[in-house]
């Protein structure tokens, strides 16, 4: 377990390396910078050179991108005559390999680990400073992640919950009208765009010129809620803000993961530890129940490392037109703005978000039947 633990927080610290490598690159590669936004270009005032000089140093826009010298494993910065330097060379080893020598006076190195005076880096969770609101990133966002996650632990769990049964029931009865509805619901929920089923909801159930039964977009109020109001209350009136979204969030997730369930009990039924139970008198319900719902949960446990950056990466749309102030909602806000910063920020987010799931995943599958990551089943497994 340990081994295995390992391995994947390993493979995990590898591509997170990759996705920040990737995101500076593509941050700094693109034209112009925030001052550029900030301060009008015409205006060459002294004081608002010195302003925009002072932010430039700031965001570390003054340093080179990286900094890298061609160096010895010796340091021959030291003070000594051409004789002394020249025995030194000839009797130290070290003064003939080669090395690349890593400045930390740089661009990368500052947006990595910070510096003293302004940034504490993004391995401490400081992603910078928003171009279009001159905020913090991670405050920004630390208002604004937990809706994500909400919204996404909810439809996945409501997803789970509701595809087990309906793929239990229709393997039971094969070819039945059960089966047959929910075959054609599910390929009609696959068939429909997310944006088009959230306008729909929107426009049907939120309409004060047909039916109004839900609210139309946010998560509260338009004027807030009372000061007055405890958090249960609010809990309460939060509710009807999110049936709607959760609604756009589950659909699909529900539709692929019952036909995946559907799939893995048929299977499984034509297994031969199946039949054998079935030809010892073992009624079919009670061996679905007992034998293949194990083997179908082990699935579940590794759809779900695939379900849940699905997920993340749905809610651009759905948070967009219900007007969910998430992470989806908000780098829709930053493309617009051009705001580079934070759209970094999402990225790696989603990024972090995508490993853990399939972290998660991992674990699951693992801890539900070991033979699966062991060594004698890795090669056939991979």
């Amino acid at each position: 377990m340990e081994r295995f633990l390992f391995r994947r927080l390993l493979s995990g610290c590898l591509v997170m390396l990759g996705l920040l490598l990737l995101a500076f690159v593509l941050q700094n590669a693109l034209p112009g910078d925030p001052t550029d936004q900030w301060f009008r270009e015409n205006d060459n005032s002294a004081s608002t050179q010195q302003e925009r000089a002072a932010w430039r140093q700031r965001l570390g826009l003054d340093l080179p991108v990286f900094y890298l010298t061609l160096g010895t494993l010796a340091d021959q910065s030291k003070t000594a005559t051409l004789p002394t330097l020249r025995d030194e060379t000839d009797s130290n080893w070290r003064h003939h390999v080669p090395v690349l020598q890593w400045h930390p006076d740089n661009r990368f190195h500052r947006w990595l680990f910070g510096d003293a005076a302004f940034s504490r880096g993004i391995i401490r969770g400081d992603f910078g400073i928003s171009w279009n609101s001159r905020q913090p990133v991670a405050d920004l966002l630390s208002h604004r992640i937990g809706w994500s996650i909400l919204l996404t632990f909810i439809s996945l769990m409501l997803a789970y919950l509701l595809s087990y049964p309906v793929a239990l029931r229709a393997v039971q009865y094969p070819g039945s009208r059960f089966d047959h509805f929910f075959t054609r619901l599910r390929h009609i929920c696959l068939s429909l765009p997310v944006f088009w089923v959230g306008g729909m909801l929107l426009l049907l159930l939120a309409n004060p010129s047909i039916v109004q039964i839900f609210p139309v977009t946010g998560v509260s109020p338009a004027g807030g809620w009372p000061a007055s109001a405890s958090w249960i209350s609010r809990l309460y009136g939060t509710i009807p803000y999110l049936i709607l979204p959760t609604v756009s969030y589950c659909y699909g997730s529900w539709a692929f993961l019952t036909g995946q369930f559907r799939e893995t009990l048929f299977r499984e039924m034509q297994s031969d530890y199946f039949k054998t139970a079935l030809a010892k008198g073992l009624d079919q319900k009670k061996a679905l129940y007992v034998h293949a719902f194990r083997n179908t949960w082990i699935q579940a446990f590794a759809l779900f490392g695939f379900a849940f950056p699905a997920a993340i990466g749905g809610s651009i749309v759905i948070e967009s037109i219900f007007g969910i102030p998430g992470m989806g909602f908000t780098i829709y806000e930053a493309i617009d703005a051009r705001d580079f910063p934070v759209m970094n920020a999402v990225f790696l987010l989603s990024g972090l978000f995508t490993l853990i799931g399939l972290l998660i995943s991992d674990l699951l599958v693992y801890r539900s039947d070991p033979r699966i990551h062991s060594p004698s089943t890795s090669s056939t497994v991979s």
